[in-house]
């Protein structure tokens, strides 16, 4: 399991001048979600202060056990509403690279599942916080019009604790079974 303050490698080519290139850092936090603004979330995502800069996407993250953690995906530099910030890297789990990559060599292609909603994770801190009846589980914030979660009647409040039998724990986030089902239970 990969934990927050890890030490990692970023290896990659930034600006595509300078192939090879390797950075250190840790690990800052798991789990991370990033809305692309393309009506979907990239989710689960490794966060790291290693450098990763233009050019160096698709390159790996590498633990200090020479192991592939990560594919180097993206950066924030900013917030759009002024903030700049440096050290905000992020790569998609290796787990995940190798499910997709797997899908995609047996059917041709990979789907995600879509489900039209925003939601926050409910953490045993955060249901204590305010006094949620689950500890574990999705708190619906949104319901895009139209979409699947619409259409299947969930409204913002709700609670999504699994989909299909696989509940939602520490060990097991509920966004990480939609890749492989797709019917949620409140």
């Amino acid at each position: 399991m990969l934990n927050p303050g890890e030490m990692v490698i970023a290896i990659g080519s930034p600006l595509g001048d300078f192939k090879n290139t390797v950075t250190v850092g840790v690990v800052s936090a798991t789990g991370r979600s990033i809305d692309t603004g393309q009506g979907y979330q990239i989710e689960g995502l490794i966060q790291t202060d290693a450098a990763i800069n233009q050019g160096n996407s698709g390159g790996p993250l590498v633990n200090l056990a020479s192991e592939v953690i990560g594919i180097n995906t993206l950066i924030v530099r900013g917030s759009g509403i002024g903030a700049i910030a440096e050290g905000l890297g992020f790569a998609i789990p290796a787990n995940t690279a190798r499910a997709v990559a797997e899908q995609i060599m047996q059917k041709g292609y990979f789907s995600r599942p879509y489900m039209g909603i925003r939601w926050q994770s409910i953490t045993p801190n955060i249901a204590a916080a305010y006094n949620l009846p689950v500890q574990w589980g999705v708190y619906v914030t949104e319901v895009t019009t139209g979409s699947p979660a619409s259409k299947a009647d969930l409204q913002p409040g709700d609670i999504i604790t699994r989909i299909g039998d696989t509940p939602s724990t520490k060990r097991t986030p509920i966004s990480m079974p939609c890749s492989s089902t797709s019917r949620a239970t409140r």
